[in-house]
Order: C-alpha cells, then structure tokens, then sequence
C-alpha cells in the first residue's frame, strides 16, 4: 500500500492508459483533441550555461468532466526538450510514459525531433515497447503499471525533443471527485510553463505552495476554464539533506473536495461494511484473549500478530489501490497491504471493545499535509490508531522487528493523520509535541594491565525503541562474522592497532524492546611515551552518525537531523595504577534550539570517567538556528578527540609520595582535590 495512496497523489498531472483489447500495440497514435490549446514557445531563445536540458515548453491540460464517467477524464501533456550536452542527450534517448491499462488509454499524438529549425515527426513510426517494470515490485507491491518506452532514431546533442499525448480514463475508485498536483518549476529552467483545466464542475479550489500563483478563470463553450502561464521560470536549486516532508519545489494543488471532512467520509465509503465479524476472525480474537494478561497485552499481541503472521504483499490492482480487502479473506490468505493489515488489526482490538480505527497518513508530506488542500491523494499509507486509558496510539501493521509493551514500541511520527470513521473527521496530528523516537546507552571501558601492554576495550550498546528494532533487523539478517567485520572497520578508522577478541554478543529482550549488544576489543601500542610523560588518545564515538555537518552549509532549505532521541555515554579509562591526572571536573552544556549536550571529566583512584549526553530536540534545523547549531557543534566535536597527558610514574621521582599527599589532603578537604 506504500505505493497507490502514493500514486495517485501524481495519477493525474503524469502520464498513463490502455484498454488492451481496444488498442493496436498497446496505445493509440491520433490527432491532437480539439479542445487542447496549442502553445507555441521559442526555439531561438538562448539556453541557460552548464546545464544538461532547457525545457522550451511544458504544458498541461486536462479535460475533468464529473457529469459523465471517469473515462471521459483526459489529461494531456506536451514537453519541448532541448538537450544541451550528452547527459542531456543521454537522458532523454527514450522516453517513458506510465500507465494502467486497467481503466485508461494513452493517444499519443506527437513526437518531433527538431534539428536547425527541421521538424521530423515520429510518432506514426517511433519504436515503442511496453514494458510491465512494476517498479515497486522490490516493495512487494503490485500495482498493474506498464510504461510505454519510446525510442526515437538519430537524435543529437542541441535537437529539441518535442512530443505530446493524452491520458484518458483514472482509477474509478475516485468516483466523481477529481483532484490533483501540478509541479511550478524543475530542477531545469523552463521557458514556458502552462497549466489549463476545463471542467463543468463549480467546486475547484486551488492553492499553490512555494510561489503566489492563481489561476484566471473563464468559460469556454459552457465549461469552466482554470488557465495558468509561467514564463522564464528558474531552475531549481536543491540544497538537500532535507526532511521528508520538505521541498524544495514549488507546486500548486486542484481539489474538488471543500474539506478533510468530506475525504473521510469517501474512505470510510470504502471501509463501510467490512470488519463485520467472521467465524475466524472471532475465533482469533478469542484465542488471543486467553494469552493475554490484561488489555495493553491484548493490543500488542494483536499488533504482532499481524506484523509477523500476515505477509506483507499488495495486489494494488484497479479499485484495490484504496478498497481494502475483508479481514477474513486476508486471515484465509495470510497477506495483506497496509490497508489489509489495518482494518484487520482494528477488527481485532474491536472485537475486545478497543477503540480503534484505520488511519491515512503520508510517508512523504508527513506534516506538510496539511499545507495541501484536501484530496485522497495526500496519503500513501494507512495504519490504526487506537484510543487505549485517555492516550493515542499509532501503530503500524506493516512494520517488523518490533517488541515490548505497548509503551516500549518504536514509532515513525508522520506528522497528521486522517482517521477513516473517527468522530473527529479532520486531520489529527498525531504527536502534540515531538516525541522521543529513540535512545541509546553506551558505556565503554579501556582496561590497561600496564603502560607497556595492550589494552582491552570493551564496549557495552543498549537500544531502545527504534533503535532496537533497527539492531534487531540487523542481527536476524547478518552473520555474526559480517558485523564483526563491519564493526572493526568502525573502530579501525580511529585506532590503527585494533583487533577483534570474540565476534559481538547480543541479548535481545523482547519484553521491554531493549536490545543490548556488547563487542570486545584489543588495542596495542594504545599508550605513547616522550621523556618522563605517558599519554593517549581518547575518542567520543557516540555521536559521529548523529551531528554532522550539512554538505550545503549556505543553505536555502531546512537541515534534516532525523527523529528526536536521545544518546548517552559514559567512558571509562582504567590505568594500570595510580597517576596524578589534572581535570576540570565541572560540567559543561551546550545548548541551542535543536539539541544539547553535557559532559563531564572526573578522576578517582586510577579511574579516568567521562559521561556525555545529547538531546535531539526537534528534528530539523531551522534556517535562522543554522549559524548557532554549526558553532555549538565545532564546540562539541572539541570533546570527541582530545589527549590526555599523565607523569609517568616510574621516571618521575618521589611520584608515590606525591600521590599519598594528594590523598591526605582529599581527605582533609572533604574529598575534594584538584
């Protein structure tokens, strides 16, 4: 289901078609429909330096009629492509249009290759081959797409590829309501860009996010006309190393939908009628109810029932992009998709009085949902929400490796959320305030026998929540010997004599989602000597995947951190005996709107202790924060390498006595001493 929700986000500003039995190799070659309004652009405008393609044209216009069936919605599309180098040229040596045969057909109408000022049209004898590429096949997802590959003949770098078609028909599963996205500007610059939509319905809205547009309206032989025309529009530029939710790009939303209110009730359309008990299914319920200890075992005993018993697989195949299937029939079959496993997992709870329903959510738009105007196509994925003692629950049937009660699981925060049959029938956001999505304890001790020996390092990782789901997949998919590998090479990068002793241990418990994995290690020549000095290396691992440096540090765009969590670490450096180890044993914290970290030095009875913390309080870095997170952290980084730097005991003389005089006067002063 990670696929049609987020399919038909696009379905109706891309490209698709074909009614097999109707069409001769799969599509139509015909005239340009009369109702088109043809664009003309400029062939001698100068391209834009150092880039691979200028777009001289891209038009859309669709024809959405809701009096008369969805196969009468036609969208149609023309692009004028001139390739500037060979990347360019490489690009765009075939052109792939996408489709669904199960309820629309693909006209293609033109395709020119423009060379000097010459026009030669291919479309009558093109070679085009359909290919069946189910590209989110890898996803197990099954959607019924096949993509129309067009291979035009003696193309050059500095032609214009100028080619148009229409798609007719759309998923009837949208019923009358049309709705849709339309991008405002590439990654390449655009001469002209044009958007047209004929309609005979009154409801359009529109509204365009990153640039202030809207579009003039008219009435063109009885219908509705929504025009839009953006010339010299620029490239562009994406700093990236952004959160899923954000873009860069600027586009504009049409919806017939007046609210979010009026999209649930057409999903809950789609959900009416099924979950009604069955024999097995109330049988399972049953069952589970007897292994369970209270409520909170029952939901997640349920949850894991179908994240581990019903195999993830959609066959997303005309109206089952969005129809979920009844929970008996995915009981009997043992898959699902999301949906599938929602409905099924809500069914369950309800059958114990829980109260839980089937909820939408966007794994890209995530918070930016709410941005975008109403329509079935801002979701991608559907889980259940459950109102469980006065608290929200969001859980997730397609996730794996999950474990715990029902406090303990991991979570992905998805930002708003549209709960299919709620009494609040709006977008809900899911989390009031950032939650904390993992936490990781680390705990590390370098043990010295003497200053001439090697040490033994012994590292000790507990994962909680997400992060032990993340550990627990890895370990149930790797040999033992492949981590080793993959932790040596880690720790290699820092200390050039290290070796593995043992392959990493692990103990998994499953009750409270903590995952614990404990590796040992062997350094030598770990301590180094110069005159009567002995000193050695100390490196704060913990935080190096966390906080780094944005590639694009003049950025334009928000710098995605990841999900808030926590990581703590403490360190310690037992030396073979006693020394005189100066420190500032005071804390200190660093702190600035997205994260804070404190650490500490101390120092007891040949014990070097260093305990470290950072806090990820909100998941990206705002532009204003950027100048402030860069300098907190080249002041952190100052704490991940530092040297530490003892007398050596036995080159300095009356080295014993000064110890046993520091000692006295620890006591004297209450314990305390430099």
């Amino acid at each position: 289901m990670l696929s049609m929700w987020k399919y038909a986000a696009v379905l109706l500003l891309t490209w698709h078609a074909v009614q097999a039995e109707t069409l001769n190799n799969g599509y139509v070659v015909d005239s340009t429909p009369n109702w088109v309004v043809e664009r003309q652009y400029d062939l001698d405008r100068p391209p834009e330096d150092a880039l691979a393609v200028q777009y001289l044209l891209v038009d859309q216009q669709h024809r959405l009629l809701s009096k008369v069936s969805t196969a009468a919605s036609r969208y149609f599309y023309r692009f004028a492509i001139r390739l500037l180098n060979r990347a360019g040229l490489a690009a765009n040596s075939q052109l792939e249009i996408s489709f669904n045969p199960a309820y629309q057909t693909l006209h293609l109408h033109s395709l020119k290759v423009i060379r000097n000022g010459v026009a030669r049209e291919l479309a009558g004898s093109v070679y085009v081959r359909m290919v069946q590429q189910e590209e989110q096949l890898a996803s197990d997802i099954h959607d019924g797409v096949v993509t129309a590959v067009l291979i035009p003949e003696d193309i050059r770098v500095g032609d214009v590829i100028d080619y148009s078609y229409t798609i007719e028909g759309r998923n009837p599963i949208f019923g009358s309501n049309h709705f849709g996205t339309s991008r405002l500007n590439f990654s390449a610059p655009i001469d002209k860009l044009g958007l047209r939509i004929l309609t005979d319905s009154s409801r359009f809205r529109f509204r365009s996010v990153g640039v202030e547009l809207e579009p003039e309206r008219h009435r063109v032989q009885g219908l509705r006309e929504y025009a839009l025309l953006r010339t010299n529009v620029a490239n562009v530029i994406d700093d990236g190393e952004t959160s899923p939710e954000y873009s860069p790009f600027a586009w504009i939303d049409f919806s017939e939908y007046d609210s979010w209110e009026a999209v649930n009730k057409w999903a809950a359309e789609l959900y009416s009628g099924l979950g009604m008990d069955s024999e097995k299914v109330v049988a399972l319920a049953r069952k589970l109810r007897r292994q369970s200890s209270s409520d909170a075992d029952y939901i997640t005993r349920a949850l894991f029932f179908v994240q581990n018993e019903i195999r993830y697989l959609g066959l997303e195949l005309g109206e089952n992009s969005h129809r979920p299937r009844e929970p008996r029939e995915v009981l009997n079959k043992r898959y699902g998709d999301c949906k599938d496993k929602s409905l099924l997992l809500a069914t369950l709870l309800r059958q114990q009085g829980i109260r839980a329903w089937p909820a939408l959510v966007s794994t890209n738009s995530r918070y930016g949902v709410e941005r975008g105007l109403p329509s079935p196509g801002a979701f991608d994925h559907v889980i259940t929400m459950v109102e469980f003692k006065g608290k929200s629950y969001w859980l997730d049937g397609t996730r794996l490796y999950q474990a715990g009660g029902l406090d303990d699981l991991g979570f992905s925060d998805y930002g708003f959320a549209l709960v299919v049959g709620h009494g609040n029938a709006s977008l809900q956001r899911m989390y009031p305030e950032p939650p904390l999505a993992s936490r990781v304890d680390i705990t590390e001790e370098i043990i010295a026998s003497d200053f001439n020996e090697p040490v033994i390092l012994k590292v000790k990782t507990e994962y909680h929540r997400n992060a032990a789901e993340v550990q627990r997949f890895q370990f149930q998919n790797m040999s033992l010997e492949s981590i080793k590998r993959n932790f040596l090479e880690y720790y290699g990068r820092f200390y050039s004599d290290i070796s593995v002793v043992g392959v990493p241990a692990y103990k998994d418990d499953i009750r409270r989602n903590r995952f614990t994995v404990s590796e040992t290690y062997r350094i030598d020549n770990y301590w180094k000597q110069k005159d009567s000095l002995i000193y050695n290396k100390i490196y704060n691992l913990s935080y190096l995947e966390t906080l780094k440096k944005p590639q694009v540090r003049q950025r334009t765009t928000p710098y995605y951190l990841g999900a808030p969590r926590k990581i703590t670490s403490v360190l310690h450096l037992r030396y073979p005996r006693n020394v005189i180890l100066k420190l500032d044993e005071n804390p200190v914290s660093i702190e600035n709107p997205t994260l804070r970290y404190v650490y500490q030095d101390q120092y007891s009875d040949g014990v070097y202790t260093h305990t470290s913390s950072l806090s990820l309080k909100q998941k990206d870095v705002a532009l204003g924060d950027m100048r402030s997170y860069l300098d907190s952290l080249d002041e952190i980084r100052k704490d991940w390498e530092y040297t530490l730097t003892v007398a050596n005991p036995d080159v300095v003389p009356g080295y014993s006595e000064l110890l046993d005089l520091k000692a006295r006067l620890k006591v004297l002063s209450g314990g305390y001493h430099e």
